[in-house]
């Protein structure tokens, strides 16, 4: 585990309010995950206009989430078939 020292920092905009982003990860992902907070935020408050900061930010997360979720189900579906392919007898060359 990273110590405190270790750890990235990255000043940056959501939906209009700052915030610092610290994380182990590098200040290229760290500035990709926020720009894309920030795009789906911007596209959900957009097509909301009555929606307030906080349902608009709710609505990210489950977005997010969603396609996080579809992602894992798609990584699980290759990861088991890559398992039956290197399990299953080659039928190359018969």
């Amino acid at each position: 585990m990273a110590t405190s020292a270790e750890r990235n920092r990255l000043r940056v905009k959501i939906a209009g309010a700052d915030y610092t982003l610290r994380g182990d990860a590098s200040l290229e992902q760290l500035r990709a995950v926020a720009n894309k907070v920030d795009e789906l935020m911007t596209q959900i408050k957009q097509s909301n206009p009555q929606l307030d900061e906080k349902r608009a930010a709710i609505l990210t997360a489950l977005n997010l989430a969603d396609q996080l979720y579809r992602l894992q189900v798609q990584y699980e579906g290759l990861v088991q078939l890559l398992d039956s392919e290197t399990k299953s007898p080659s039928t190359k060359g018969q």
